[in-house]
């Protein structure tokens, strides 16, 4: 998949671009959608994300628990928050 269609409708091809240059994380509701994009499930994200301690990689894990506890409202709210 190239950058460009790994963008459409997600964002612009040169963010995915800074992505990847700059190997940062980046916004949570972008890295969803990048991620439901590339088919990798909230699992597999969280154990990507594992080591992370930024902003970012702490309210994945914190998602995380949150749907483990069916509690997928809250954890919707959380990651729109934090857009």
């Amino acid at each position: 998949m190239t950058q460009k269609e790994l963008a459409v409708g997600i964002c612009t091809q040169a963010t995915i671009s800074n992505i990847e240059k700059a190997g940062k994380v980046p916004a949570i509701t972008l890295l969803l959608a990048i991620a439901d994009r590339l088919d990798i499930d909230i699992d597999k994200l969280y154990y990507l994300m594992s080591e992370n301690t930024s902003k970012n990689g702490k309210i994945m894990k914190k998602v995380k628990v949150l749907c483990s506890q069916s509690n997928h409202k809250e954890a919707a709210v959380m990651l729109k928050r934090n857009q």
